[in-house]
């Protein structure tokens, strides 16, 4: 079922369901569609590897903002609906600025920390109406005619579809693959143009957007507002809404929200004649239902429904687009003598505190070459391919290419003509290899976020698409572009991080380790691979610990050892050189 074809059929669902329901089910059904929404950005939040544990405080900053805006300014409801939401992204946007910046547990508990803050000053504050909170908020109304309860339902739930679907366009766009690469890979992310820092701030302004708009429909629907449902406790609950239905997608909240409200409800109507004589068991209940389903499914409800209701999606390989701006601009200097290198390092020293893990490294990568980097652990292979890839700034010294200086800013040196892959395989597991493959081709598009969620990013999906598929067929994996990352063998998983590289247009290209878990077969087509690349123009920096695919496959060597270069030269040079085959290759090579 496509996507389109579900959302319509989910629409139908809830249509029938709000006709049919009694007053009371309709309005448990109204407050699970706020919970959904509000859930909805917190999926979105969560995809982008952020946890917050006070959005609560943001549905209360919509709540009280559009009911103090309509009540005591004379402001028009529908208008006070955008207001709510305006006014919880604009709260967020300072938030996140000092929140973002904190790694591990110290994000989440940071949330909590402005999360209990922001309650407390509903609980304290006149404009709030303090602990009794403040009625006599205006009715939304058409032509002066408040409307019922019924046609709030609606509207919600109307919203509810809107945000979902919205969200799901999202995840599935240039924006929404390298968020979903941002909650485990923030480091490739940033090798293939993504600004993380800047991309999790408008995500985190998103998400409270909209629990600001669900705060704003809370008001209008309850008519009167207190501290209460925007405590911790409610924040806490917007998590298990999400965990419970599954933090993959938007549905997931949607079921999320529906399914603790029903549950919610079957507790009360079951055990309500038992409060009087042992207490209030439902929270025990609910408790160990919850604990009961997460290990049932622990990827959440939807992690089991999805395949059943959506089936696999396939992307067959898109025909005659419009490349993708930027591919000329990694055309090749010229050659010959007195030509600049591609890339150079000029004295670079790099320090992480009291270990200096580069001395004095200078080296040159010539235009059209394979080079390769070699030497025992601990020479500073990774820490000069951080350097090479802007990744990490140097101590001192100078990273150059094509005799520029790199930026400062990590995210701007794929843009430049430079891409890589891994040493360790850094893939989105549960994302499609065609997907993964595309992250490589963020830096060449300009699709936004707001782009993503309204759909006008299909004629860029579709040229990325093409971009993605060609670099799949270059390294021979074109009839696995809808697998899941995370299934296919090691061996296969670093062609795709390859793959993902060529998306990017490289003029150089640094590969770290790719024949680790690769068959012999597998290393001759790697070998194969460089050499066409190098054919087309293209540079290679290899840094490879199998000896025998090195001296194969690259033009010149260059070996490092305690941070600077030991020797360099041709592969039988560097075989013949003493000093080489003491601290490295061994007496035997």
């Amino acid at each position: 079922m496509k996507a389109s074809s579900f959302f319509t059929a989910l629409g139908a669902v809830m249509l029938c369901v709000l006709a049919l329901a009694p007053n009371y089910h309709l309005g448990l059904m109204t407050f699970a569609g706020i919970d959904a929404l509000a859930a909805i950005g917190l999926v979105l939040l969560m995809r982008a590897g952020q946890v917050s544990l006070g959005h609560a405080a943001f549905i209360g900053l919509g709540a009280y903002g559009a009911a103090i805006l309509s009540r005591d300014f004379g402001w028009s409801p529908w208008l006070c609906l955008l207001a709510g939401s305006a006014i919880a992204a604009a709260a967020a946007a300072p938030i996140g600025l000092v929140t973002l910046r904190l790694r591990g547990t110290y994000l989440p508990l940071a949330t909590l920390a402005w999360g209990i803050a922001i309650h407390v000053v509903f609980m304290a504050s006149e404009l709030t109406g303090a602990s009794s909170g403040f009625d006599r908020i205006p009715p939304l109304a058409i032509a002066g005619t408040p409307i019922g309860s019924r046609a709030i339902g609606f509207l919600v739930w109307f919203v509810v579809l809107l945000a979902a679907l919205g969200g799901s366009r999202l995840l599935r766009s240039r924006q929404g693959r390298v968020l979903r690469s941002l909650e485990e890979h923030e480091a490739v992310a940033t090798s293939f143009g993504v600004p993380a820092a800047r991309l999790k701030m408008v995500v985190f302004v998103l998400s409270a957007a909209f629990a600001g708009l669900a705060g704003a429909l809370y008001a209008f629907q309850a008519r009167f507002i207190s501290p209460a449902p925007f405590g911790v406790g409610a924040s806490f609950t917007l998590l298990i809404v999400v965990m419970l239905g599954g933090v993959t997608h938007p549905v997931g909240a949607v079921i999320g929200a529906l399914t603790v409200g029903l549950i919610n409800l079957l507790l009360q109507t079951l055990f309500s004649g038992l409060v009087d004589r042992i207490g209030p068991i439902e929270p025990v209940i609910f408790g160990a239902l919850l604990v009961g389903l997460l290990l049932r499914w622990p990827g959440g409800i939807w992690s089991a429904l999805a395949p059943r209701l959506t089936g696999s999606r396939t992307t067959p390989p898109p025909a005659d687009v419009a490349p993708l701006p930027g591919t000329d601009a990694n055309a090749a200097p010229a050659t010959g003598p007195g030509a600049v290198p591609l890339l150079e390092l000029i004295n670079v020293d790099k320090r992480f505190g009291g270990v200096r893990a580069l001395s004095g490294l200078s080296l040159k990568v010539p235009t059209g070459a394979i080079v390769g980097l070699i030497g025992p652990n601990g020479a500073g292979k990774s820490t000069a391919f951080n350097m090479m890839s802007g990744l990490s700034q140097p101590s001192s010294g100078e990273v150059c290419l094509r005799g520029e200086s790199l930026p400062p800013a990590p995210h701007r040196v794929v843009g430049l003509g430079l891409a890589r892959t891994f040493q360790h395989v850094k893939l989105v597991g549960d994302m499609r290899v065609i997907d993964n493959v595309a992250i490589g081709a963020y830096w060449r598009g300009n699709a936004g976020v707001l782009a993503g969620l309204t759909g006008f990013d299909r004629q860029e999906e579709r040229r990325t698409m093409a971009v993605a598929h060609a670099a799949l067929a270059r390294v021979g994996l074109a009839g696995l572009a809808d697998a899941p990352a995370g299934s296919l063998p090691l061996g296969r998983q670093r062609l795709v991080e390859i793959a993902r590289a060529l998306a990017a247009a490289p003029s150089l290209l640094l590969l770290d380790e790719p024949a680790a878990g690769l068959r012999a077969a597998e290393k001759q087509e790697l070998i194969a691979l460089a050499r066409k690349l190098q054919s087309e123009g293209m540079s290679i920096v290899l840094v490879e610990h199998d000896m025998q695919l090195v001296m194969t496959c690259v033009d010149s060597l260059v070996v490092l050892n305690q941070g600077s270069v030991l020797a360099e030269g041709t592969p039988a040079e560097v075989r013949s050189n003493r000093r080489v085959v003491e601290a490295y290759l061994g007496k035997g090579a």
